[in-house]
């Protein structure tokens, strides 16, 4: 006669199970709901940088811009999920940067973790290359340009989908900014860009608390 094998636990519920096949199952239960007032671990946050800045230029000294750096105190490291460029001007011309004439030495964007820079975005000299670099489909449509985005400009509109490259798992997906380390997101301006009516980079993600 087969017989079948049961694990329970400190209550009497059976966690596991060996059938008369000797296969292995297992049982599991929903967890139990976090006491109140328990601080949440993973919580969002949301950095608006200016990038225009009332005109930036770049032409001479490289302006850079970290967009997040790492928390010094120990308490948390963020997930950066996505980022949004946007790039403001009287009108918006694919083979120009905004309305500037095509730059001569382009736009940067990296993340450098544990000493190593990765680019998601180098050198961009225009909007049409700054749409193929970006890793998901731009706002609202192609062509991504927004007109009246004011009352006198238009808008190019980049979105970075972070999930789309580093997958993660157990939700911790994204570029991740190790605490107490010097790791860091920045954003680099190399040309003369005090044309432009405006330029700026909302960057999206969450703290994740240990």
């Amino acid at each position: 006669m087969a017989i079948s094998s049961y694990i329970r636990d400190a209550f009497s519920k059976i966690s596991a199970k060996v059938n008369n096949r000797g296969a292995l199952k297992t049982y599991s239960d929903v967890p139990d709901l976090l006491p109140s007032n328990t601080p949440t671990r993973m919580r969002p946050f949301l950095e608006n940088i200016n990038v225009h800045n009332g005109g930036t230029n770049g032409s001479v000294t490289p302006v850079e811009y970290d967009l997040v750096t790492a928390d010094q105190d120990g308490n948390f490291d963020y997930y950066i999920q996505s980022i949004t460029l946007v790039i403001s001007d009287g009108t918006i011309n694919y083979s120009k940067y905004g309305a500037i004439a095509a730059l001569a030495n382009g736009v940067d964007l990296y993340a450098e973790t544990s000493g190593v820079k990765d680019y998601l975005i180098k050198g961009i000299k225009t909007c049409g290359e700054a749409v193929i670099w970006a890793t998901t489909t731009t706002v609202p449509s192609n062509p991504s340009i927004v007109s009246g985005w004011d009352s006198n400009n238009d808008a190019l509109i980049m979105v970075f989908d972070l999930n789309e490259i580093i997958t993660g798992t157990a939700g911790l997906s994204g570029i991740r900014i190790g605490r107490g380390t010097k790791d860091k997101l920045t954003f680099v301006v190399n040309d003369d860009l005090t044309a432009l009516s405006d330029h700026f980079i909302l960057v999206k993600g969450f703290r994740l608390y240990e």
